[in-house]
């Protein structure tokens, strides 16, 4: 069976691309004609890509990316009007409207089908943000401790899972691993 969704009922549309094709960049060092050179070190650039950003809410930083300009062609092409934005800004501005009222550490880990993304707070500053591949629940794992170590943070993190659902593999793991965990819809 399959389901169809009449999109153009709805009065706005938004997609988020998710990809590893982005950074972020402190507001003070941002210049808007400097777009490739954020990216040129961590991606393979060509003359032709078209690069934006966006501007993380209530944060001193943008985040530049690379969007999948055949997807948005596509959606302007079928439903004109839209807007669009990177999957990990609007996490991080979550996570931040999250962390907003507490001073801690915090990591965010949100769960796709083969990637997680890892965000680490502390204080309400980012410590690290991160796409990963994984396999397993033990890559999860794996991932989750070492930036958790990376930034500083000991077993007294607050985690919160969005996402898919973990699993059992997984929070068995974390029961032993992580001392406060929780499943978030974020």
């Amino acid at each position: 069976a399959s389901v169809h969704i009449d999109l153009n009922a709805f009065n706005t549309l938004q997609l988020a691309h998710l990809n590893n094709l982005n950074t972020f960049v402190p507001k003070a060092f941002f210049k808007e004609e400097r777009l490739p050179d954020y990216l040129k070190y961590n991606i393979e650039l060509q003359p032709d890509d078209y690069l934006v950003y966006d501007i993380i809410a209530g944060q001193d930083m943008v985040n530049v990316y690379l969007p999948f300009v055949n997807v948005n062609n596509y959606f302007i092409d079928y439903f004109g009007v839209f807007q669009y934005h990177h999957f990990s800004s609007i996490l991080l501005e979550k996570a931040f409207a999250e962390e907003s009222n507490h001073q801690r550490q915090a990591i965010y880990l949100h769960i796709e089908l083969d990637s997680i993304y890892l965000i680490a707070i502390k204080n309400n500053k980012l410590q690290l943000a991160n796409l990963f591949e994984y396999q397993s629940a033990e890559d999860i794992m794996y991932y989750l401790l070492s930036c958790a170590q990376s930034v500083g943070f000991k077993k007294d993190f607050v985690l919160k899972i969005s996402g898919e659902t973990p699993g059992k593999a997984l929070e068995e793991l974390l029961d032993r691993y992580v001392e406060n965990f929780q499943t978030t819809s974020i």
